[in-house]
C-alpha cells in the first residue's frame, strides 16, 4: 500500500486559543502543540508498521 491510498481518519488537533494576557507558568502553547502532533504522527508510524 503507498503513501495515497492511506486513509487518515484521525484529524490534527487544532492549536488551543491563546490567552488575552500571558501568564507565567504558562508553556509555550505552539511548542506544545507542535510536540503534540509530532508524538501522534509518530504513534501513528509505529501503528502502520
Amino acid at each position: 500500500m503507498d503513501r495515497s491510498d492511506r486513509h487518515d481518519p484521525e484529524p490534527l488537533p487544532e492549536r488551543p486559543p491563546e490567552p488575552p494576557f500571558p501568564m507565567p507558568a504558562m508553556p509555550p502553547l505552539g511548542l506544545i502543540h507542535a510536540l503534540e502532533t509530532r508524538l501522534r504522527a509518530w504513534l501513528k508510524r509505529r501503528r502502520e508498521t
